[in-house]
């Protein structure tokens, strides 16, 4: 097996700020070529793609060292060989692992929300966040056998992952 990945990328980016807001606004724009060439049997598996992936963070400065943001960013998460390696390999006497040539990347989408409070050098921030992540990649279990799990990569559909997060930093 043989994996050839080319990634050609442009970036821009704008910052700024009026009264009291500040902003940066990003853009990467992405043309991805993934062929995966198996020798036995012969057959090449090829993903194409052209991807925008834009980023938005935006802040205003509520006085007294109170600040709200917001954000927003998409990115891509790209498998392993490994994950895509199409034969059965045995991971121990229990279970057969397999990958999938044809595995699509991970999109991820994250909006964040937040507050943030500054006194001298110390900060206390607040924030929520919600993440989709599209074709998820995960393990998914058949039985082989008796006594044998064959386990397959393969994208599963989509996933979601609402939380918050509160952090401090102190001098």
């Amino acid at each position: 097996i043989e994996l050839r990945r080319v990634i050609h990328a442009l970036y821009t980016q704008v910052s700024g700020g009026h009264g009291p807001w500040q902003y940066v606004f990003g853009l990467r724009l992405e043309y991805f070529n993934r062929e995966v060439d198996i020798d036995q049997p012969q057959n090449t598996f090829t993903l194409e793609q052209i991807n925008p992936f834009p980023s938005a963070n935006v802040q205003y400065d509520l006085g007294q060292g109170f600040a709200a943001k917001a954000a927003y960013s998409r990115r891509i998460q790209r498998t392993t060989t490994f994950k895509m390696t199409p034969f059965p390999e045995r991971e121990h006497s229990e279970t057969l692992e397999q990958g999938d040539a044809e595995l699509k990347p991970e999109f991820v989408d994250l909006v964040e929300v937040g507050f943030q409070k500054n006194w001298g050098e110390h900060q206390l921030s607040l924030t929520g966040y919600y993440r989709h992540t599209a074709d998820v990649i995960n393990r998914v279990n058949t039985i082989y056998n008796d006594t044998i799990l064959n386990r397959i990569y393969t994208n599963a559909g989509d996933a979601q992952a609402l939380g918050l997060e509160m952090s401090t930093t102190v001098y």
